[in-house]
């Protein structure tokens, strides 16, 4: 038996990463969470675009996975535009002694730069849950250390780099 983990939104991340867990043998996904309702139901397999079907069916029913036997939450819901309803979720997973990894919430990246009214809920939960949060993404990890670099690999001569990322978070498609 793998590590339990709960898949937490089925969108432009979180499909890739529910793919990632089905394939590789080191997890085995107990639960898989959605937003939009023509999900429901649907194998957990289906959803990750694979051929093969894992018995575990999306669901929306929050509570019932919280109260599920797990060891991680992976939570790939956008969290940018709906950031009390993500910490919200995120505090209630903590808080069940879930260990939550997410890409969501990019300012969570380094904890002590975040504002404290978004990072004292979760600290406090990971506190009662006795559990951990850890965030990453593309960046840092890709975007901002490991492409450019690839890119150096390129030049003969370099004076500076800088990385930058800009989004109009106004316009982002929430298809969790």
């Amino acid at each position: 038996m793998g590590i339990r983990v709960i898949q937490w939104a089925t969108g432009g991340v979180g499909r890739q990463a529910l793919r990632a867990l089905i394939e590789d043998p080191a997890f085995d996904l107990v639960g898989l969470y959605v937003h939009g309702p023509e999900k429901i139901g649907r194998d957990a397999g289906e959803l990750a675009g694979l051929p093969r079907r894992t018995g575990v069916r999306a669901t929306d029913d929050a509570q019932a996975l919280i109260a599920r036997e797990a060891d991680c939450v992976v939570y790939t819901a956008v969290g940018e535009t709906r950031i009390r309803e993500a910490v919200a979720e995120i505090a209630s997973l903590l808080r069940s002694g879930k260990n939550v990894v997410s890409t969501s919430m990019m300012n969570l990246i380094h904890p002590g730069s975040a504002s404290a009214r978004l990072r004292e809920p979760l600290e406090e939960a990971c506190r009662l849950g006795r559990s951990s949060l850890f965030t990453s993404g593309i960046d840092p990890g890709f975007s901002g250390d490991r492409m450019p670099l690839a890119a150096l690999q390129l030049c003969e001569s370099v004076e500076s780099i800088r990385v930058q990322e800009l989004s109009d978070y106004g316009s982002h498609p929430d298809a969790s």
